[in-house]
């Protein structure tokens, strides 16, 4: 079960960015595909998170702790300048008490993409694109010779 507090302090922001509304079948939620996906830092998505299936949901990965971990380290790295978790799907925590998921990554780095491969290979990402930044809410600023990728997983 999820941080309670952690939950309804993050379902606040995560509304200020992008308001929920009622759903076709009765929930207050988000579906970030039809709208703008709102960007969240690491430490946002992952304290209190206990939730497993939170992050590319039926997908095989690490584990929270170990993706995170691995993320962190990643974010340290001098020529990576941001990491973000794109929230794709949220609900009213007083309706689900579910935590937001992500299956999607945004760095903004001065790396190659093969060098984002390689970084991401232990996470085992389906796919790593070029970012659109008019894709997202909230991606941090992509200076000159930074580019910001999307990382992926699919289902």
């Amino acid at each position: 079960m999820p941080d309670a507090a952690k939950l309804m302090e993050l379902a606040e922001k995560l509304n200020a960015m992008v308001p929920l509304r009622r759903s076709r079948t009765g929930l207050m939620g988000y579906e970030g595909r039809r709208r703008k996906v709102p960007l969240l830092r690491i430490a946002e998505f992952f304290d209190g998170n206990d939730d497993e299936q939170s992050l590319i949901r039926g997908a095989r990965h690490t584990g929270l702790k170990q993706m995170r971990m691995i993320l962190e380290e990643i974010e340290r790295l001098p020529d990576v300048h941001a990491v973000r978790i794109a929230v794709t799907e949220y609900a009213a925590p007083e309706e689900t008490q579910r935590w937001p998921y992500a299956d999607r990554v945004l760095v903004v780095a001065s790396l190659s993409r093969d060098d984002i491969l390689r970084l991401f290979r232990p996470l085992r990402p389906s796919e790593v694109i070029d970012g659109k930044e008019d894709t997202y809410f909230g991606v941090p600023e992509v200076a000159g010779g930074d580019v910001l990728y999307d990382i992926g997983w699919a289902e």
